[in-house]
């Protein structure tokens, strides 16, 4: 070949030039590949071609590549498509780009894959793309890759979505995002994830975002997590969820948390779910508040928790309740209070209810106050109970009021204490009975004071014993007076004496009846002192006997009287003894007659000794006799 001028091998026909050997061929140099025609070019055997040297390779024009057939083309080397210049792979059709086969491709160089109209890139089979190298296809500029078909993009190795550039990636389309594959997202490096638009973003298919590692998520910007759609959200996996950054799950917005299972909801951090915004807590759905952990409950703040809604708190459990901080329950509004079920307020904790603001307390309704466990009563702070309006206090319950301190009880005031249920009352401890301050006795009702219960009663102090109205000492049932202790008794007030009723009186045992002072008993009516037993009048002081009137003595029955001990009726004044009447010195006995004093004797009336018997008048010594008064012993003979 090389003895053919370009002269002579210009002349050839295409059937002549068809003929050359592959030695031939392998001869032609760059000058004798310049004069060849298309025709002859067209003529080239496939193997004749494929041994062309790459620097006659470069010597082709515009039109000898053009008279190339597919077949032709497709018979090149990747050696021979290397040496290609970038105007060279310009000018080849589309037909030739289509022909060209994967071992063609992966040897384009970045300089030809950079040259290539973007009609040719598009003419470019899937698998021919996919075998590009990855730095060629970096080399692609934006408005070439944006050509490409979404079944190319889809075709994408790996290696080559991994090695793309931002600003490539962000010139797909969003029908060629949509297309993307789970393997090539996977490959996809946070970079690149975090350049995509939100319109990408929301254009990949939930199967993709399904296996995107946590490390892929948690670099998406706030305006990238806000473009995910529901069906993207739901396809995230518990895992996934778990590990969002901070700053992806507050970037959710308030719609797009509401589309969140409730296992994606448990599966965030406490300290993501702390990070929320109080609109985005109040967002969330009954049925994922239920969801929520007590760990989370418990994590939420003072403000979140405020900014439930009443359906919310509504559907909180029990288990839910009782998890619920000091914090959070002294930051509950008006209006969440209302909406908490009696068997979630039942279930706060004691500390809880305790922490609760007064002017929460109040709000409760008389059902809620009612569903309090006696823990949490036992727990209220003095000011809570003294903040309780009467309906509340009239709706609590005598287990409820059976648990009230002896400090909380005295913090009653006395327009609260009249309130209260006289069996509420009665259900006190003595120990908080004991505490009550002589305001509030002296300010319970009549009934109240009648149903306190007989050990309520001997559990008063003396100072309280002391504060009773009158009103109240005549309200006091037989069964509280025949309870009072000597102490107590001896505390009573004359005035209190005089008011207890007769029968009250009379039950006062025999040590109580002692312990009283000369002036309570002085205080004794005549209708209480008829009504005192003889156990009582014997069980009296020889100065307690000394103090009774005239009145008390005149109105003493008859029984009574004769009950009186000698050493009683010595101890008697001589107004006393002349206050006695006929019936009681009838009714002495002649023991008693016997141990009259001479100061007795004298002091008798003339009416006195002639009511006397025979048997006394004979006892009476001679020593009284002879202390008589001339009238006195005239009466006695009559």
């Amino acid at each position: 070949m090389a003895t053919y001028t370009t002269t002579a091998l210009a002349a050839l026909s295409t059937t002549d030039f068809a003929a050359l050997t592959t030695a031939d061929a392998a001869a032609l140099g760059t000058a004798q590949i310049a004069i060849l025609t298309t025709a002859q070019v067209a003529a080239f055997e496939t193997v004749d071609l494929a041994v062309v040297g790459s620097a006659a390779i470069q010597t082709f024009t515009t039109q000898q590549l053009l008279a190339l057939n597919t077949v032709q083309v497709a018979a090149l080397t990747s050696k021979q498509i290397q040496a290609l210049t970038t105007d060279q792979v310009v000018a080849l059709a589309t037909d030739s780009i289509v022909a060209l086969g994967t071992a063609q491709a992966a040897s384009l160089t970045t300089a030809q894959a950079a040259a290539m109209a973007t009609s040719q890139l598009a003419a470019l089979e899937a698998a021919d793309l996919a075998a590009v190298s990855t730095a060629s296809v970096r080399a692609i500029s934006t408005d070439q890759l944006a050509a490409l078909s979404t079944n190319q993009i889809a075709a994408l190795a790996t290696r080559q979505v991994a090695a793309l550039s931002t600003d490539q990636l962000v010139s797909l389309t969003t029908h060629s995002v949509a297309g993307l594959g789970t393997a090539q997202l996977v490959a996809m490096l946070t970079t690149q994830l975090a350049s995509l638009t939100t319109d990408q973003i929301y254009a990949l298919q939930t199967a993709d975002l399904a296996v995107a590692s946590t490390t892929q998520l948690r670099v998406l910007g706030s305006d990238q997590i806000a473009a995910l759609s529901s069906d993207q959200l739901v396809a995230l996996s518990t895992a996934q969820f778990a590990g969002l950054s901070t700053a992806n799950v507050v970037a959710l917005t308030t719609q797009q948390l509401t589309y969140l299972e409730t296992a994606d909801l448990v599966a965030l951090s406490t300290v993501n779910l702390r990070a929320l915004l109080s609109e985005q807590v109040a967002a969330l759905l009954t049925s994922q508040m239920l969801a929520i952990t007590t760990r989370q409950l418990i994590a939420l703040s003072t403000d979140q928790f405020a900014g439930l809604t009443t359906d919310q708190i509504l559907a909180l459990s029990a288990t839910q309740a009782a998890a619920i901080t000091s914090n959070q329950s002294a930051a509950l509004t008006s209006d969440q209070l209302a909406a908490l079920e009696t068997t979630d307020l039942a279930a706060l904790s004691s500390t809880a209810l305790r922490a609760m603001w007064t002017d929460q307390l109040v709000l409760l309704s008389t059902v809620q106050v009612l569903a309090l466990t006696t823990s949490q009563v036992l727990g209220l702070l003095t000011a809570s109970v003294a903040a309780l309006t009467t309906d509340q206090l009239v709706a609590l319950s005598d287990v409820q009021a059976a648990v009230l301190t002896s400090a909380q009880a005295a913090a009653l005031t006395v327009e609260q204490l009249v309130t209260v249920q006289t069996q509420d009352l009665a259900a006190l401890s003595t120990v908080a009975v004991r505490g009550l301050t002589v305001a509030q006795i002296a300010a319970a009702t009549t009934d109240q004071l009648a149903g306190l219960t007989t050990r309520q009663i001997l559990a008063l102090g003396t100072t309280q014993i002391a504060a009773l109205t009158t009103d109240q000492v005549v309200a006091m049932t037989t069964a509280q007076a025949a309870t009072l202790s000597s102490a107590q008794a001896a505390a009573l007030s004359v005035g209190q004496i005089a008011a207890l009723e007769v029968q009250d009186l009379a039950v006062l045992s025999t040590t109580d009846v002692r312990a009283l002072t000369t002036n309570q008993v002085a205080a004794v009516t005549t209708d209480q002192t008829v009504a005192l037993t003889s156990n009582q009048i014997v069980a009296l002081a020889t100065l307690q006997v000394l103090a009774l009137t005239s009145e008390q003595i005149a109105a003493l029955e008859t029984t009574d009287f004769a009950a009186f001990s000698t050493a009683q009726l010595r101890a008697l004044s001589a107004s006393q003894i002349a206050a006695a009447t006929t019936d009681q010195v009838v009714a002495l006995t002649t023991t008693q007659v016997l141990g009259l004093s001479t100061a007795n004797v004298t002091a008798l009336t003339t009416s006195q000794l002639q009511v006397f018997e025979t048997a006394d008048l004979v006892i009476l010594t001679t020593v009284n006799v002879n202390a008589m008064g001339t009238a006195q012993v005239a009466a006695m003979l009559t």
